[in-house]
């Protein structure tokens, strides 16, 4: 098995299953999460959990099984209108991070470290969807 060079994922792994879906709700910048004092400390929670009771609605629509083994998440952020723009990659990550926590709340995924979750992340306009596209696959 290859890894990359750049990033160390498994591009040519095998994978068991395949899950698709576009969550249709924008993923904050890390900016407007990563206070922890006054209204802000809860900013984060919240965004964790708008996710998770969508997710939960996938599970049982899509019939995801609880992860049990190492998976790969693919998120592509989708972006529209003319006020919406590209986020420079530290906001976007570290925004993506509440939507990371509520799969693995869910059990969608065993734990975000590296042993259980190979992650990507891409951001492109749009002519009319906004959210996040969500790709998740189980290694064989």
């Amino acid at each position: 098995m290859t890894r990359c060079r750049l990033c160390g994922g498994e591009p040519d792994a095998v994978m068991s299953a395949r899950w698709e879906f576009l969550v249709p709700i924008e993923p904050p910048s890390q900016n407007t999460i990563a206070s922890n004092k006054g209204a802000g400390r809860f900013r984060y929670a919240k965004v964790r959990t708008d996710f998770e009771i969508y997710f939960r609605v996938r599970i049982v629509q899509l019939k995801i099984p609880r992860a049990t083994r190492r998976r790969r998440v693919m998120f592509t952020r989708y972006y529209t209108g003319q006020r919406a723009r590209s986020r420079d990659h530290g906001n976007f990550i570290g925004g993506m991070k509440p939507v990371l926590d509520a799969l693995v709340r869910q059990g969608m995924l065993v734990d975000d470290r590296p042993e259980y979750c190979e992650d990507y992340y891409r951001q492109e306009r749009h002519d009319c969807i906004s959210g996040i596209a969500l790709v998740l696959e189980e290694f064989a």
